[in-house]
């Protein structure tokens, strides 16, 4: 399951990851957000994807250009389920001593727009 993000086909398909388009260009998250703006209508997060930087950039993008977001199971993860995963994942990461500075940033993010979109 998955779209060749350098050959782009309609937005009808189902995708779980960008990382071979990232690897072969070398572009950051910004290349895959845009990919996700521009070709995507539904995406699958696997099981664990908070764990990743560039999977929770990929959610938040995501949820701010309102993509279908599904899990690995093919069930709605709305922002509220991303932002309590974040949260989780933040929290440990920091007790272990790392830095959860772009995941934080992420989760305001995901915070916001979870905001906005309530009101």
């Amino acid at each position: 399951m998955g779209m060749d993000a350098t050959n782009p086909e309609p937005k009808h398909q189902v995708t779980d990851s960008f990382r071979g388009a990232a690897e072969r260009h070398r572009h950051g998250p910004g290349h895959r957000g845009r990919v996700i703006e521009t070709f995507v209508t539904c995406i699958v997060f696997r099981d664990g994807w908070e764990l990743s930087s560039g999977c929770s950039y990929e959610f938040l993008v995501s949820v701010r250009t309102g993509v279908t977001t599904l899990d690995e199971k093919l069930r709605p993860m709305r922002i509220g389920d991303g932002v309590r995963m974040l949260r989780q994942t933040i929290s440990e990461y920091l007790d272990a001593g790392g830095n959860g500075a772009f995941r934080t940033a992420v989760l305001q993010a995901l915070r916001e727009v979870r905001d906005v979109s309530s009101t």
